[in-house]
């Protein structure tokens, strides 16, 4: 305890009562917190698939435990295997990104297809992306739109920017506008597959890529 300039036994006591109550209140707080990643942990042993991703979460993040990218994936496995739809989309990233785990496409879809089922807008994105560049699935705009719609329908952003696109898209390809936009459409098209070329390398993220699609489109 530190001792004051005036009135030296009142300023010991109040510095030795401060202290010894944040001393106190913090050993009560880790008290606390032992208690409820102990019955977090219990939940999520017994099967709880919210308790599972919620743990997953904490030790991705490093909250209340020691972070633990492993074992942060371990507990998103096991909520993922369980149905739940958040933790679904979080394997099926891994297998897409290649993050501690050998990329895999096709098994990154099935993930995001088991979540978009669920109408996990997230995924549900994930899919129309995958339909619309090809990945794991053969290219199919028709089945990029419907995803997107989907996503979009749930306030997803890029889903609606990307819906946005491929309408604008199939708009200067119809039949009876060929003939307006014949010379058009070989530049959009050169000009958005740099911008895939640039996203597959990831130069871009899929933000800035979906930003540059749309100020391409604009300007047609």
């Amino acid at each position: 305890c530190l001792i004051g300039t005036f009135s030296p036994h009142v300023a010991i006591g109040v510095q030795c009562a401060y202290v010894k109550r944040a001393t106190t209140d913090r050993v009560v707080e880790q008290q606390q917190e032992k208690k409820n990643l102990d019955d977090l942990s219990s939940r999520a042993e017994q099967g709880d698939a919210d308790a599972q991703y919620t743990l997953g979460n904490n030790y991705k993040t490093g909250i209340g435990v020691q972070r633990d990218i492993f074992e942060a994936r371990r507990w998103h496995l096991r909520a993922a295997e369980n149905g739940h739809s958040e933790a679904q989309y979080e394997i099926g990233y891994s297998y897409e990104k290649g993050w501690f785990v050998s990329k895999d496409l096709d098994v990154s879809l099935s993930w995001y297809k088991k979540a978009a089922a669920q109408e996990n807008a997230r995924a549900q994105f994930k899919v129309g992306l995958f339909y619309e560049e090809g990945w794991a699935v053969p290219k199919d705009l028709d089945e990029a739109l419907n995803w997107y719609k989907k996503a979009a329908s749930k306030g997803h952003a890029l889903a609606g920017m990307s819906l946005d696109r491929l309408q604008t898209v199939a708009a200067v390809v119809e039949p009876a506008q060929v003939e307006d936009s014949e010379a058009e459409a070989p530049e959009i098209s050169e000009r958005l597959r740099k911008v895939k070329q640039l996203l597959d390398e990831g130069l871009i993220t899929e933000a800035e890529a979906a930003e540059k699609r749309q100020a391409i489109l604009d300007e047609f």
